[in-house]
């Protein structure tokens, strides 16, 4: 799908700048009268008047972004996004003169880290989609399924919510504790432990989610390490209210994991926001003094990457409220079986 873009007036006033070969699925949602379209592109068929209007317009992307701001009264400054390619944003700087052109992701993920009740709405259901993966996943695989098997399971729970899957870390026994990996034909073999950190998009909107799985028996020290992975969460969570700073929560994580049991336990970070990107405002990591606000919506999690060993990790997307929290899923956050329905 090509980029599409906005532009924001002082006054409030928005104009979307497409590509003309977009406007078709366009259309479905928004009248495309209203777009400022670019490009070129051929409809075929029965092609609605409005839709020929627009792509006989034959504008370049810089006048369609120039036409925007003049519709929506910009001045002579432009604050830009970063998400277009550098080429594309470096290119747009030069056109849009005689206005001045600045680059801040930083100011519009600030801009867009409280979010509103359609917003938040659309998370719970990105979620949902995350974590019906896990739970697809979980009640098909057996001894001798592989990483493969488990990532094909996972994105097929995703997909049949609707949504796209985009992280898919997956790992069994010793190669659960590498971050990032690629899934390999590594099998599961009776006692190994599972960590699946997996996300998906559904609406523009990121979901974020990690779980622990064993198949068999669960030995005494993976359960105990998990209960006190589990612990540093709800620390984390017991304290998340507006005015709490993510130095504080990070601390209060990172205690109670210590105190329950894995008494060498360090991180970088123990959690993120989540809205449109995957990693927004706030962090929830030594040094983030912005306290959190009503409105936010965070992932918070305590991963264990145990080399040579096992990965364990939980992790989980809330909403700040006015007087704590509240989960945006229901997956449960106990050390869950490999083979059982959930």
């Amino acid at each position: 799908m090509g980029t599409v873009w906005v532009a924001i007036g002082p006054s409030g006033a928005t104009s979307v700048v497409a590509p003309v070969s977009e406007l078709a699925w366009i259309a479905e949602k928004h009248p495309v009268d209203d777009v400022i379209a670019h490009g070129f592109f051929t409809f075929c068929g029965a092609v609605p008047e409005p839709i020929r209007t627009a792509a006989g317009a034959q504008r370049s992307l810089p006048d369609a972004i120039r036409t925007a701001l003049d519709a929506v009264g910009a001045s002579g400054h432009v604050i830009l996004d970063d998400g277009g390619r550098p080429s594309v944003i470096r290119d747009l700087c030069e056109a849009l003169a005689p206005r001045t052109v600045v680059v801040d992701a930083g100011l519009w993920r600030d801009a867009r880290a409280v979010k509103d009740d359609d917003e938040i709405e659309a998370l719970r259901r990105v979620n949902a989609a995350a974590e019906a993966g896990i739970v697809h996943a979980l009640e098909r695989a057996d001894v001798g399924s592989t990483e493969l098997d488990l990532l094909r399971w996972t994105r097929q729970g995703m997909a049949e919510q609707g949504a796209r899957p985009v992280l898919s870390s997956i790992g069994i026994g010793e190669r659960g504790a590498l971050v990032d990996m690629a899934p390999t034909e590594r099998r599961l073999t009776l006692g190994d432990v599972v960590r699946f950190d997996v996300g998906c998009v559904l609406d523009g909107y990121q979901a974020d989610l990690a779980r622990t799985a064993v198949i068999g028996d669960a030995p005494a020290w993976l359960q105990e390490t998990h209960d006190a992975l589990v612990a540093g969460e709800e620390a984390a969570l017991q304290a998340m209210r507006p005015g709490a700073t993510g130095a504080d929560l990070f601390d209060r994580a990172v205690a109670a994991v210590r105190a329950g049991g894995v008494h060498d336990y360090e991180r970088s970070h123990c959690g993120h926001g989540i809205g449109l990107e995957l990693y927004e405002p706030p962090l929830i990591a030594p040094g983030s003094d912005r306290p959190v606000e009503a409105g936010m919506t965070c992932c918070v999690e305590t991963p264990l990457y145990l080399l040579g060993t096992a990965g364990l990790q939980i992790e989980d997307a809330i909403v700040v409220t006015d007087g704590g929290y509240e989960r945006l899923g229901s997956l449960p956050r106990r050390l869950l079986g490999v083979g059982d329905a959930i």
